[in-house]
């Protein structure tokens, strides 16, 4: 798709130039981007999108799309479909070397496989002709944050003033940095790494509509199996510590799926970020959203349905504050925790049980396929995360309070393992001053290597201190499931 230069829709058909201030300026044009800017050019807003690569482009990404990902977005996202899923292989190899095996069917997809790069391409093109204007290969080199809007440079020397910013340039992204947004350290919470095989000899039928999960190769995730049209991805992820296992994890994989490690292409990784309590979302006139807000799934690790879903409720909040700027834009973090974060929380409650005891939800599911029935109503959009808490009143809490000891307990080993780290970097970096003294050695200070340095902004943080009345938005409801 070429760069667009002309609004195509909207309040306006008038030629775009650089000292023309716009409503909104959308960095990055992945779902999220392309979804709040589409919404926003509905709403008759001029808007600009910016993003660095030139499209199509890849993404690091499994590719699956759920049901009701795909119902969110509002259009047909059929040309981009490859393959559409109803079945799942779900294997656990313990450590002992036993290992389980368990297959389950749907009578009706519960998700869609494509590639980033197609689907990428088709929500941006479908935000063009809402009335986006798109710039590609624009990498933002600074924001300045001025009363009544910002300013944003990019490095090719142009200049793009908005009255409001979206940030949604991925877990890598720097427009949050250059807005005056302070991350958290932990934010790149987890890592995953991904390939593609394309099978000798055709496409394996045992693949043809349905994935494969894997749990037990790596810590705190899960491995999986995505059909492609022509060729098959397979990925790992887990907590950010098992990223050097990793690559040598993706060759097991392989192997263990029948595949041949050495034909593995197209390896990348990539960060799953998640958002934590008090995680910063808004500064002046900027807003984050999609991976660059966190709004992952923690359980699932399903990013595109929280990227849309951020993206609709940043761009209802966008057309409140230009009609009232009074208001702030702090009601977009308030919508965020009504809407979503419930059910973020919840999903990080399951994740502390379900995969530091696999066995026992594998075990139950071997009885009764109630997990399987509530993985394909969350899928299909029939139900939530919070429906499942309304299932299990009065066990609810006890499990929430285990997964509470059981992630502070995982903290706390991860912090002792720092720095057993730091102290054994710190031997090594004294061990050839030692081989050349006599003297006693000295203790000296422990650093942080995981931590980071970050430099304060000198961009103007502009506070709207103004009472906003609670954000009335569209939720993406269903019916309750039957579980029984």
């Amino acid at each position: 798709m070429d760069a667009v230069e002309e609004v195509k829709g909207g309040s306006s058909g008038r030629k775009l130039d650089d000292k023309m201030q716009y409503d909104a300026i959308v960095v990055g044009a992945g779902p999220a981007g392309s979804t709040a800017a589409r919404a926003l050019a509905k709403s008759g807003l001029l808007v600009m999108m910016l993003d660095k690569a030139e499209f199509p482009r890849d993404k690091p990404c499994g590719g699956a799309v759920s049901v009701r990902c795909a119902a969110l977005l509002g259009l047909d996202i059929s040309p981009v479909i490859e393959r559409a899923v109803s079945d799942i292989f779900v294997t656990h190899r313990e450590w002992q070397g036993k290992g389980t095996e368990l297959y389950r069917s749907s009578a009706a997809p519960f998700a869609y496989m494509t590639q980033r790069s197609r689907l990428d391409a088709l929500l941006a093109e479908k935000a063009v002709e809402a009335g986006v204007t798109f710039r590609q290969r624009e990498t933002l080199g600074s924001v300045e944050q001025r009363r009544g809007g910002v300013t944003a440079r990019t490095l090719p020397g142009n200049v793009y003033r908005g009255r409001v910013l979206v940030a949604a340039d991925g877990a890598n992204g720097v427009t949050a940095r250059m807005s005056g947004i302070s991350l958290p350290r932990d934010y790149r919470h987890s890592i995953a790494i991904e390939g593609n095989i394309t099978p000798r000899r055709g496409f394996p039928p045992k693949w043809e509509k349905a994935i494969g999960l894997d749990l037990g190769m790596v810590e705190g995730g899960y491995s999986w199996l995505f059909p492609k049209e022509d060729h098959l991805n397979i990925g790992l992820g887990g907590y950010h510590r098992v990223g050097p296992k990793l690559r040598t994890r993706l060759n097991e994989l392989a192997e263990f799926y029948g595949f041949d490690a050495a034909e593995l292409w197209g390896v990348r990784g990539h960060w799953l970020p998640q958002r934590r309590e008090n995680f910063p979302l808004v500064t002046g006139n900027a807003l984050l959203v999609g991976d660059a807000a966190g709004v992952l799934d923690p359980l699932t690790a399903e990013g595109i349905f929280g990227a849309v879903q951020s993206a609709q409720i940043a761009a209802a909040s966008i057309v409140r504050y230009l009609g009232d700027e009074k208001s702030g834009l702090q009601h977009y973090t308030q919508a965020l925790e009504q809407i979503i974060l419930p059910d973020m929380e919840v999903a990080r409650c399951l994740h502390g049980l379900f995969y530091r005891w696999p066995s026992v939800f594998i075990g139950i599911e071997k009885v009764t396929p109630v997990l399987w029935r509530a993985m394909v109503g969350l899928f299909r959009g029939n139900a939530s995360y919070g429906d499942f808490c309304r299932r299990l009143p009065p066990v609810w809490p006890m499990l929430r309070l285990v997964s509470h000891l059981k992630r502070t307990r995982s903290a706390k080993t991860r912090h002792s393992g720092e720095v057993h780290s730091a102290r054994q970097v710190n031997r090594r970096q004294k061990a050839p001053i030692e081989r050349q003294s006599d003297q006693p050695r000295v203790q000296l200070p422990l650093g942080s290597p995981t931590g980071s340095c970050q430099k304060k902004s000198n961009h103007k943080t502009i506070h709207n201190n103004g009472a906003s009345a609670p954000l009335e938005l569209p939720r993406f409801r269903g019916r309750l499931m039957d579980w029984h």
